[in-house]
């Protein structure tokens, strides 16, 4: 196979995974074509993370750093890259055979202005075993990639890094990861990067998300216990992403999903602090691109209570309500 012009760097976080990075490092080393670097950052891990990655040798670009989380760690893989684009993969994930070709295949017929990459990803873990993109409904087409000028309405349902490459110029231009942002931070980067430029789609498979067992550190859980740190993380970065120069369509995207997002952070401050949580729901309706749905928005919450949020807030699955 013909070496493609571009090169790739593929970037790997990870913290305690002794057991499963063998695996995933396998699946990304054996892709035709190969790689140009693996960089793997082991985030401070407490077991025998550091001899794994000592067995691979100069195969891998081995950094080691103090715990600082995902995004640090991440952050600290793209410094390193020396690739015109950049791929991502958790260490408990594995990379489907044929990731690479499809990337370069899809960049290979794109024309100028892409930014990012995306395929679909199969999720498994006990009791489940689906693809990503059936699972959000989206029609996107296999063996070749669709182009979307506009990918913010999907960045904001939440994208897949370890099926997601990233043209590394665009990428450090949206200053990396949001390292203060414990989860949600590679939906903001990925939205960010989404105002630079064209998109990518393919519905090939190219990675699968493995939940594996004793796994409490998964987002579902940190929503789940903290939904008050997580709502206020979600309504931050959409008023900071609001704060970004974008076309007049994606800001009323945009403004759109920051005032779901406030609602529902209106909703998770009610019972603790109700002063705050009204003062959220006015800043809701404020920003609604149509003020005055934004007011009708609100009316439920305001006259009803917890009983007002569930009119308003009927999707319980996560992510950003789009009121």
């Amino acid at each position: 196979m013909t070496r493609p012009a571009r090169t790739v760097s593929v970037i790997i976080p990870t913290y305690n995974r002794a057991d499963s990075l063998p695996e995933a490092l396998e699946t990304v080393l054996g892709q035709v074509p190969a790689p140009d670097e693996v960089i793997v950052v082991d985030d401070g891990s407490q077991d025998n993370t550091r001899e794994v990655m000592a067995d691979y040798g100069n195969r891998i670009v081995a950094i080691h750093q103090e715990n600082a989380g995902a995004a640090a760690a991440r952050n600290a893989g793209m410094a390193r890259a020396t690739g015109d684009w950049l791929a991502f993969l958790d260490s408990d994930d594995l990379w489907r055979p044929g990731r690479m070709a499809a990337l370069h295949r899809d960049l290979d017929a794109a024309k100028e202005g892409v930014v990012a990459h995306t395929g679909d990803m199969q999720m498994t873990g006990a009791g489940y075993d689906e693809a990503l993109f059936a699972h959000r409904g989206w029609i996107v087409p296999k063996g070749h990639a669709e182009r979307m000028n506009l990918a913010l309405p999907r960045t904001l349902s939440g994208l897949p890094l370890p099926t997601t490459a990233v043209e590394r110029t665009a990428a450090l231009a949206c200053g990396g990861l949001p390292e203060e942002m414990p989860i949600y931070e590679d939906l903001a980067f990925l939205s960010k990067l989404a105002l630079r430029g064209a998109w990518l789609f393919t519905g090939d498979v190219m990675a699968q998300a493995r939940r594996l067992d004793g796994d409490e550190i998964a987002l579902s859980s940190i929503e789940r216990h903290r939904p008050l740190e997580t709502a206020r993380l979600h309504a931050a970065f959409m008023c900071d992403l609001l704060e970004q120069k974008m076309t007049p369509e994606a800001r009323a995207l945009t403004a759109r999903h920051t005032s779901g997002a406030l609602l529902r952070l209106a909703e998770a401050e009610a019972e603790s602090d109700p002063v705050t949580a009204r003062q959220s729901l006015w800043r809701s309706a404020r920003v609604h691109p149509q003020k005055i749905k934004g007011f009708l928005k609100i009316l439920p919450p305001l006259l009803l209570g917890k009983r007002g949020y569930g009119m308003v807030l009927r999707d319980r699955s996560g992510g950003f309500s789009r009121a």
